[in-house]
């Protein structure tokens, strides 16, 4: 039942990445059509609107696990604490131990993808 869920929400997230990301490849087409004087060649233009509609696209599907995440664990934890009772409380325990580590990786993995991006764009 939560695989068909899952890939319902998937789908429908996806559909409308695409949506949007065709929207703005219109919008900002027209846009280009219409300004006179650009400095930069179409190549950057294409290169750069590509990326960004793309990453527009991304977020439109990574936007619902905001909120079926912490849906999802509360209720695996739920079922795990009813399940289980004591024996899930140290597991939960260790979950909540190494929280701290994977905030701090997510944090280094954060600042190379930053650097590498100023880098790839100079």
């Amino acid at each position: 039942m939560l695989s068909m869920c899952l890939q319902q929400m998937t789908s429908l997230a996806v559909r409308l990445g695409i949506r949007v990301r065709a929207a703005l490849l219109v919008a900002i087409f027209d846009k280009a059509m219409k300004v006179e004087g650009i400095q930069t060649s179409a190549s950057e233009v294409i290169s750069l609107v590509s990326s960004d509609c793309h990453r527009m696209m991304e977020g439109c599907f990574w936007f619902h696990y905001l909120w079926s995440g912490p849906l999802e664990a509360t209720a695996i934890i739920g079922l795990l604490l009813y399940l289980l009772q004591l024996p899930a409380l140290v597991g939960l325990g260790l979950l909540l131990l190494f929280l701290p580590l994977q905030f701090y990786l997510a944090h280094v993995i954060a600042t190379v993808r930053e650097k590498n991006a100023i880098a790839s764009s100079d």
